[in-house]
C-alpha cells in the first residue's frame, strides 16, 4: 500500500469547521462543516482517478461484482 499525505488549511469559527484546500491523494476538499446539531455540510468534493472499485466499494455495501476503471 502506498502511503498519501495530508494537506491543507483548516479553521474553527463560529462553530463551524471550515476545509480550505484540503487533499489527500486523489481527494480533494473546500468548504465547511458545522459542529453541532444538525451538523450541516456544505463541502465540494473532487475525486481525481479513483479506481472503480473502490469508489462503488464505498458508496455500496456488500457489491455482488467487481469492476476495473477509473472514475
Amino acid at each position: 500500500m502506498q502511503s498519501k499525505e495530508l494537506s491543507g488549511n483548516f479553521e474553527i469559527k463560529e462553530d463551524r469547521l471550515y476545509l480550505s484546500s484540503l487533499s489527500y491523494g486523489s481527494i480533494k476538499c473546500d468548504g465547511y462543516i458545522e459542529l453541532s446539531y444538525p451538523f450541516k455540510a456544505n463541502l465540494n468534493l473532487n475525486l481525481t482517478d479513483i479506481d472503480m472499485d473502490d469508489f462503488l466499494n464505498f458508496w455500496i455495501k456488500d457489491k455482488g461484482y467487481d469492476s476495473k476503471g477509473l472514475v
